[in-house]
């Protein structure tokens, strides 16, 4: 086990123990809100909204001296709680019918392309570039609208890619299992 760890912890490398031991958690928190029925609870508990967005802003914004909680803080508190203030979101928007709903419908149906293929897009894209202007510019705004419009993009290819692989039977049975 220390072999495997000692060889795959990096953090470029999206399989290593390192990253899958911070998205383990999440991974457990969906398994039980689906064993437990824990949507309900979601939906009646307004307050708990109110204390993860009022928690997100504030633990965002403060410098935490002390490496272990700076570290808890950044891969368990604070993802937990803006997926917390999503989930709840899009509770509250459950079963409305506009087009917002169509799209992220659509999008929905084809999460298991995008979770496959997005992965080899994105490691084709070559946007060292663009990393290193982000990292020195101080337009936090354009950084914001160019991250979006580069991951609607790698999105939108996802989807594409996928659709065009279920056209055919054995890639689809390779690639998705189906």
């Amino acid at each position: 086990m220390f072999l495997l760890w000692k060889y795959t912890a990096q953090n470029a490398d999206y399989f290593c123990l390192l990253n899958c031991g911070n998205f383990y958690p999440f991974f457990m928190l969906g398994v039980f809100t689906t064993k437990y029925k824990l949507l309900d609870k979601v939906k009646e508990s307004n307050w708990l909204f109110s204390v993860c967005l009022f928690s997100y802003i504030v633990l965002f914004n403060i410098e935490i001296p002390f490496h272990a909680f700076l570290s808890l803080n950044r891969h368990i508190i604070l993802p937990f709680c803006m997926l917390y203030v999503i989930v709840t979101l899009f509770l509250a928007r459950n079963g409305k019918n506009s087009p917002l709903e169509k799209i992220l419908e659509y999008v929905g149906k084809r999460t298991l392309d995008i979770y496959v293929i997005h992965y080899f897009i994105i490691c084709h894209l070559h946007l060292g570039f663009l990393d290193k202007w982000m990292e020195t510019t101080d337009n936090i705004l354009l950084s914001l609208f160019l991250s979006i419009f580069i991951a609607v993009i790698v999105l939108c290819l996802s989807m594409f890619v996928g659709s065009v692989l279920h056209k055919g039977v054995l890639i689809e049975k390779i690639a998705f299992g189906k």
